[in-house]
């Protein structure tokens, strides 16, 4: 049976698929074959890295890459991999206002969450209902202007409408 699985990631890279070179941002995989996928970034920053897939799980290279699905496909959500620098600075990516919004409700900062709201749901929405519909999920991501929740092995696909900068409506892709 073959498996499409779409790459997601949020920096610039190419691959090698079985020692193939692709661009492209999803596979069509048979469910039995091993896959071993060779990440390329195209920034100076970032380090290469190598994936072993197997059955729709990575078996080789876990801290990097993690398969999810979501509705009939599945979703290979990729790492940067950053060289060792002696800093007492991590590095950290700029985040976006979704993905921020659903850190400062999981740490518990729902008053830093509600300025990432519009005046308008911010009275619409108690900090119960806030916490409720984040609770079931581990971590957001993002790319391409695309956002997924997950859980476990599972990612479902939102869209957050911002208006001036802040979220104005959360809506689930059907």
């Amino acid at each position: 049976m073959n498996n499409k699985i779409s790459i997601i990631h949020d920096f610039q890279a190419v691959f090698l698929v079985n020692g193939r070179f692709s661009e492209s941002n999803s596979l069509i995989v048979d469910s039995d074959q091993v896959l071993f996928l060779t990440v390329l970034p195209l920034e100076p920053l970032h380090l290469s890295y190598t994936l072993k897939i197997v059955d729709s799980k990575v078996l080789l290279g876990e801290p990097f890459g993690k398969i999810y699905r979501c509705g009939d496909e599945l979703l290979l959500h990729l790492l940067p991999r950053f060289s060792y620098v002696y800093t007492t600075e991590p590095h950290q990516p700029p985040a976006d206002t979704p993905k921020l919004l659903f850190e400062c409700v999981k740490s518990g900062e729902l008053s830093s969450a509600r300025e990432l709201l519009t005046a308008e749901l911010s009275v619409n929405i108690d900090d119960e209902a806030l916490r409720e519909f984040f609770a079931p999920y581990e971590e957001a991501i993002s790319c391409g202007g695309k956002y997924y929740l997950t859980a476990s092995d599972q990612a479902e696909e939102y869209y957050f409408v911002l208006k001036q900068g802040k979220i104005d409506d959360i809506i689930a892709k059907e």
